[in-house]
């Protein structure tokens, strides 16, 4: 079949066939306009109920307040290595919504119900509909990556995985340079997509490698250079955390198991039950037992998109979070999982429709709890972090001018959801509420306890009841312990 034959024919689509370029339908666009809605009722829950900043967010608005808006923006895209296009998108923002907690919900709700369209807008070239609706379902609800839909400073993420489909969709069009200039533009807003980008581009290129190998190298070229410049320029990459090999259980734990599903034994029911999908997938495509179903082999496709897309976090060491605020980096995987989940689904609905039907209200259901308890953690989070920044600027003889202030920092219910992570968070936070300098503020479970040398005595405030004691350093290294059995128990 010719190339313009099989085009026609794809754009027709069908059940087990990709849309391609045809018309959409208007129930279509129905389904994904309430896809797009769901991947985005997060975001404006946690805006409308009580959203704010955490964490890095402080030290990004920060930036901005004391630099001014330009030389903000040039700090944050060159001075500190790491995303140049993420800075635009921060200046643009914190110069139009401010620290204001609807608006930022609004933002990340957009944010997140783009990359669902876009995600809809290339599947739909290269998945059958059997396959990319459940697909999709998967991904705009799955909880492994909650604070990419609740975290402000974090909806980069998104917006670079977005520009990535983007850039692919314009790559089946044979608009090679506009697609190079997405997939790189992506590349500079997060750089954790460029495996994932290379990895489906080198899938589209397979089958027809002759034809395609020069617009997949026209498309991927600025984008992996741009990210290994990103590589070596971050200073991220320092050898600190696990290996590749040590984080290969929690990335599957955090796509399979206790991520997804929460509890440790339908963990391992639902991880054994994919575990065994995978190895008939595996038979399924074998010559002496060829299975004439598409779905077996979108599973395995799903498997090695996961792999592609985690990658670059396990070469960087970064954490795969099962919950909080380190399940940011399951984002890019998650496009994997949820093809493996969704093809498994469907494969499921070929053989019994009915068992399928309560798997996904089942799955459906339970996903929407855990999002609701994302919101509920996240708001407490942001709570008790607005919380520590009263109390801390209305406690008496607390000022520039004291020698340490300890704050002890509390990470609710071992949800992960921290208010302040590092010592600068806080200070970031101190700074931009109430100017002045606060270097001299540290968090109780960030410190080395048994390191600890200072021979003046030191203020401990106790945020949760407002309550001042001044230490000696053998005390201090006392209730540091005290401290972090506290959160290590929580």
């Amino acid at each position: 079949m010719s190339e313009s034959a099989r085009g026609t024919t794809l754009a027709q689509g069908t059940a087990g066939e990709p849309a391609g370029f045809g018309p959409v339908a208007y129930t279509e666009r129905i389904r994904v306009g309430l896809l797009a809605l769901a991947a985005s009722l997060p975001s404006l829950a946690a805006g409308l109920l009580g959203g704010g900043f955490l964490t890095d967010d402080w030290a990004v608005w920060l930036v901005f307040d004391q630099n001014g808006l330009v030389d903000g923006l040039w700090q944050l895209a060159f001075e500190q290595p790491a995303r140049p296009l993420a800075a635009p998108y921060y200046a643009v923002l914190y110069e139009v919504i401010g620290d204001r907690p609807v608006l930022q919900g609004l933002v990340i709700a957009a944010v997140n119900a783009f990359l669902l369209v876009t995600a809809w807008i290339y599947g739909r070239q290269v998945l059958p509909a059997k396959v990319l609706w459940p697909t999709l379902v998967v991904f705009a609800l799955a909880p492994n990556h909650a604070m990419t839909r609740l975290w402000f400073v974090v909806g980069t993420y998104p917006l670079a995985l977005a520009m990535v489909f983007l850039g692919l969709w314009q790559l089946l069009r044979r608009r090679n340079l506009a697609a190079a200039g997405l997939l790189a533009a992506g590349t500079l807003v997060y750089e954790g997509v460029v495996v994932l980008a290379v990895a489906l581009v080198l899938m589209w290129a397979a089958p027809a490698w002759r034809e395609r190998l020069r617009p997949a190298f026209v498309a991927v070229t600025p984008a992996v250079v741009v990210a290994a410049g990103l590589f070596l320029l971050s200073p991220k990459r320092d050898g600190d955390g696990p290996g590749p090999f040590d984080n290969a259980s929690s990335l599957v734990s955090s796509h399979f198991g206790t991520g997804m599903w929460e509890y440790p034994l339908l963990a391992q029911v639902v991880g054994a039950v994919l575990l065994l999908a995978v190895v008939v997938a595996v038979a399924a495509q074998l010559p002496s037992w060829r299975s004439s179903s598409i779905e077996p082999r979108w599973l395995l496709t799903g498997v090695v998109v996961m792999l592609a897309g985690a990658a670059p976090f396990m070469y960087a060491g970064a954490v795969f979070a099962t919950t909080g605020l380190f399940d940011r980096n399951n984002l890019v995987p998650s496009v994997g999982t949820a093809l493996v989940l969704g093809s498994g689904w469907a494969w499921l609905r070929s053989w019994r429709p009915n068992i399928a039907a309560v798997v996904a209200i089942g799955g459906i259901s339970w996903f929407a709890a855990m999002q609701a308890v994302d919101v509920d953690n996240f708001r407490q989070a942001v709570s008790r972090g607005d919380a520590v920044i009263g109390a801390l600027a209305a406690a008496p003889g607390v000022d520039d001018a004291s020698p340490i202030i300890v704050v002890p920092e509390q990470v609710s219910n071992g949800t992960g959801m921290a208010d302040f992570v590092y010592h600068g968070d806080l200070v970031a936070a101190m700074r931009y509420r109430h100017g002045g300098d606060w270097g001299r503020v540290l968090l109780i479970e960030r410190l080395d306890c048994g390191s600890l040398d200072t021979s003046a005595p030191v203020q401990v405030f106790d945020w949760r009841d407002e309550s001042i004691e001044v230490l000696s350093r053998d005390a201090l290294r006392t209730r540091c312990e005290q401290e972090k059995e506290l959160v290590e128990g929580a």
